[in-house]
């Protein structure tokens, strides 16, 4: 007997047209998707629309497993050419308008990368449950049509993982093979090929070839399945998974222990482990609770019990996540934490619910399955809030961290009914610190232009601010995150003459570049001039051979810039007089230390300039 299954070449037409008339707004899509991106690569996209072009990429890969999910839906539901397409318009729009009013604004790379991965994490969620939504019956063990939700859930999960792992394996295996043979073609023939050759062929593989081929190979929704579980998923389940899960669980209830006992939170990432430890365990649940597998003793005991232990770990994640708000406020991190916090609440939730019983089914009335396709869902549709409008990740966490760094501004006496403060009192270490944890968090998310809503116009920031000139638009002294008060501080200045200077009085000037200690010489009318540099205490000193001396501290100096950093653009200027010698400081340049024994002062420049001095009386 003789095998012969169909040629590549006989099957690729079928799939080709198939995909073209199941999916063309996800061809399209994709085509657009890899177009913006091998053009990014290229730098064929003009600056000034780089926001809009990533934007505009952002929408199509959101969009096109929206309506992927859709198509299949469709599908199994027997929707109408009408009724589908009114759909796909009406989410395309929405996710549009998302897309625009999210990164119109502020454009900034993390926060689009963020924004990007919530829609997309819960519409490929979509693409997933769309094939069990679908009615159609589902072929049980004992080869007997089963109708349940649970049943038609699993086998679609299956279907649609299946298909993207096939397709996964094809696309890496043809990308990886062309780019060894264009290599070796290159190598061997010395040709002139650019390295972004091999980068377009990746982005080809992985934004067309991809989706497309996962969408072809997925099958239709409604065909009779099977729930029977593989035999290798089955021992995994039993000895690794449903084990490790247990673990977890029994970690979490000695971190919880922990608590309890000494009644305050262990130190260490309490609402990350709990968080991490939870979700793992929620994903082994749902595998361990697919039909066609009841499993061991143990098996059946997590699937009833998991949830309702789940709920004192889920209090100790709230109780650590609250106390990480009320110190730092929300940031995009600590959103997810909290939305999985309520995901994980609303799928226990979903298990205790009872089941009207003219709604059960015989597959979902079995004990410890629960529902099945609820738990995802519930994930999906809290993605989707938290992606857009003023309850989104986003929009919350800036408006927390604006009303966080507002409130430490108002503190510290650098703001006053939201405008900065005259004279504004120089804030101490502490304070400073804090308030430049604020201002590292605006500019790691890209909003530092945020704070030009408290400043003039002539004091408002550039988009491309760092940083320190923040802190020194606002009133005080960036603090590295990790600095201590007694590790030494650096404090510097840098003035121009931008204006005129009066000179009347004076006919001499003397310019300087010290480093302290040291001294410059200067001979006028026959008497010898000093001017000193002295670190500790820092400061200048003019002195004659007659005896006098002019002394200029610039303890006070050093000491304002280490709290406030307001040294302009202006140089400092200073006067003073001994017996008939009389000097003005003009400061251009200072930099030096202030640590726990005090300020020191390593280098000044400028000049002084010094009066005719009367030859002092015996």
């Amino acid at each position: 007997m003789t095998l012969s299954p169909p040629s590549l070449r006989a099957r690729l037409p079928g799939l080709a047209g198939d995909l073209l008339r199941r999916f063309p707004e996800c061809v399209a899509m994709a085509l657009f998707a890899t177009l913006l991106a091998l053009a990014a690569i290229h730098e064929a996209i003009p600056e000034t629309w780089e926001p809009a072009a990533l934007a505009a990429g952002i929408w199509c890969a959101a969009t096109g497993p929206f309506l992927a999910g859709l198509r299949l839906l469709a599908e199994g539901r027997g929707w109408g050419s009408a009724r589908h397409a009114a759909a796909g318009l009406a989410g395309a729009v929405l996710l549009a308008l998302w897309a625009w009013n999210d990164l119109g604004l502020d454009f900034s790379a993390w926060l689009a990368a963020f924004r990007f991965l919530l829609p997309a994490a819960a519409l490929l969620w979509a693409l997933v449950l769309a094939p069990g939504l679908a009615p159609g019956s589902v072929a049980g063990p004992a080869a007997e049509p089963v109708d349940s939700a649970a049943a038609r859930f699993w086998h679609g999960t299956r279907r649609a993982l299946g298909a993207f792992a096939a397709a996964a394996v094809i696309v890496l295996v043809l990308a990886a093979g062309l780019n060894g043979a264009l290599l070796g073609f290159v190598s061997l023939l010395d040709l002139p090929v650019s390295e972004l050759v091999f980068a377009d062929l990746w982005v080809v593989a992985g934004l067309l070839l991809l989706p497309c081929g996962w969408l072809a190979l997925l099958s239709p929704p409604g065909a009779v399945g099977t729930t029977a579980m593989p035999p290798v998923l089955a021992f995994a389940i039993d000895l690794v998974l449903v084990p490790l899960a247990l673990i977890y669980l029994a970690i979490l209830y000695v971190y919880l222990a922990l608590a309890v006992v000494s009644w305050e939170l262990p130190e260490g990432l309490t609402a990350g482990l709990v968080a991490a430890y939870a979700a793992a365990g929620t994903a082994v649940w749902l595998v361990a609770a697919a039909p066609g597998h009841d499993g061991g003793r143990h098996v059946r005991l997590f699937r009833r019990l998991f949830f309702p232990a789940l709920l004192p770990p889920l209090a100790l994640l709230a109780a650590a996540l609250q106390i990480r708000v009320a110190d730092y406020g929300v940031t995009e991190p600590r959103y997810l934490i909290g939305l999985l916090a309520l995901w994980l609440l609303g799928a226990a939730l979903a298990q205790f619910i009872p089941i009207p019983a003219a709604w059960r089914r015989s597959a979902d009335a079995r004990p410890g399955r629960g529902r099945l396709a609820a738990v995802p869902a519930f994930l999906c549709l809290l993605l989707l809030l938290a992606s857009f409008g003023p309850w989104s990740a986003s929009a919350v966490s800036q408006a927390s961290q604006m009303s966080r760094l507002q409130a430490a501004l108002t503190d510290a006496g650098l703001l006053r009914d939201g405008a900065p403060a005259a004279p504004a009192p120089p804030p101490g270490f502490g304070a400073r610190q804090a308030l430049s944890g604020m201002l590292d968090y605006l500019a790691s998310t890209g909003r530092l232009a945020k704070v030009n809503r408290w400043l003039p116009a002539e004091s408002r920031l550039p988009p491309d601010a760092d940083r320190e000139s923040a802190a020194r638009a606002l009133g005080f002294a960036y603090v590295q995150p990790h600095m201590t008060a007694e590790q030494p501080r650096h404090v510097s200045m840098w003035g121009t003459v931008l204006r005129p200077l009066p000179v009347a009085g004076f006919d001499t000037m003397l310019p300087f570049d010290l480093a302290a200690p040291g001294h410059e010489l200067l001979l006028l009318d026959g008497r010898r001039h000093r001017l000193f540099a002295t670190a500790e205490p820092p400061g200048l000193e003019l002195a004659d051979s007659d005896g006098r001396s002019v002394s200029f501290p610039l303890s006070a100096l050093m000491a304002e810039l280490e709290r406030s950093a307001r040294s302009g653009d202006s140089p400092y200027i200073a006067e003073g007089a001994d017996r008939g010698l009389s000097a003005r400081l003009v400061l251009r340049h200072l930099s030096g230390t202030i640590g726990p024994e005090g300020p020191a002062l390593r280098q000044v420049e400028g000049f002084v300039m010094i009066a005719p001095a009367p030859v002092p009386a015996d």
